[in-house]
């Protein structure tokens, strides 16, 4: 994702596209890029790879439709995530905790979202541990 959006500096910064390049370029796959606020992620979608759609490899598999954004798989290689998206699910981490901690959830409920906490925690972890920086930039980003 961070070569495309270099590439697209490079390439078309400050030109004025026709309609036949303006359709090249929306038809470069690196470019269908779609952010997921829900799943505190970034999907660089490449249908090869999209684990939201079980029938991409079959024949009669469509591989030009959008990523099912409400079923985004923890394991797609198509999945990035920002700092920006880490803060967001730090938030959501801390709301978790305090509902936890109320003496108003109920023990079971408390659980479930223990579980939803550990498993927030962990791509966080992740994130701090394998992001990548761009130094002419400063943009940091997970490639997972």
């Amino acid at each position: 994702m961070l070569e495309a959006a270099s590439d697209a500096a490079a390439r078309f910064e400050g030109m004025f596209l026709t309609p036949k390049q303006a359709n090249a370029l929306l038809a470069e796959p690196r470019f269908n890029i779609y952010d997921n606020p829900e799943a505190f992620l970034t999907c660089n979608n490449d249908p090869a790879k999209a684990l939201c759609h079980p029938d991409r490899t079959s024949p009669g598999g469509s591989r030009d439709r959008p990523p099912a954004i409400d079923r985004c798989d923890p394991a797609c290689g198509n999945i990035a995530r920002t700092d920006s998206h880490i803060q967001s699910l730090q938030a959501e981490i801390t709301q978790l905790t305090e509902e936890i901690a109320s003496s108003l959830t109920p023990i079971p409920l408390r659980g479930r979202l223990s579980a939803c906490r550990r498993h927030l925690q962990g791509i966080a972890d992740r994130h701090q541990k394998t992001r990548i920086a761009r130094s002419d930039t400063g943009n940091e980003v997970d490639r997972r």
